[in-house]
């Protein structure tokens, strides 16, 4: 799906999760609206913002593995569903592009071998 497209569905579920009140929402239809909130807040909107920087897509890919294999606060169902759709766009990911990420300066402290 398009970044854009994908954005503006992202923020639809946002605002549907911050009016919940307003609608007839089931207790399974808030706890997925949640679920998805919390992935968009703490992973998606940091990758979203940044993929346009090509020099440092290596180090953003690599750092968006990171956070979804480390991440306690997104349940395992949402995480498994993104890491396997990322994992099909990881296929200009070689040794070379990897070891450039290692040396990014825009990390923030966040050095990839680090966890």
């Amino acid at each position: 799906m398009h970044h854009a497209r994908w954005m503006a569905k992202a923020i639809y579920r946002l605002k549907i999760f911050m009016f919940r009140g307003q609608f007839s929402l089931s207790k399974r239809e808030i706890g997925s609206l949640r679920q998805i909130c919390t992935f968009i807040i703490l992973i998606y909107v940091k990758v979203w913002s940044t993929c346009s920087v090509a020099i440092q897509a290596s180090n953003n890919d690599l750092q968006l593995l990171k956070k979804l294999l480390f991440c306690p606060e997104i349940q395992l169902p949402v995480l498994q569903k993104a890491l396997k759709k990322l994992s099909a766009h990881l296929w200009y990911l070689d040794e070379e592009l990897a070891a450039l990420a290692l040396f990014n300066n825009n990390n923030n402290n966040n050095n990839v071998y680090s966890i």
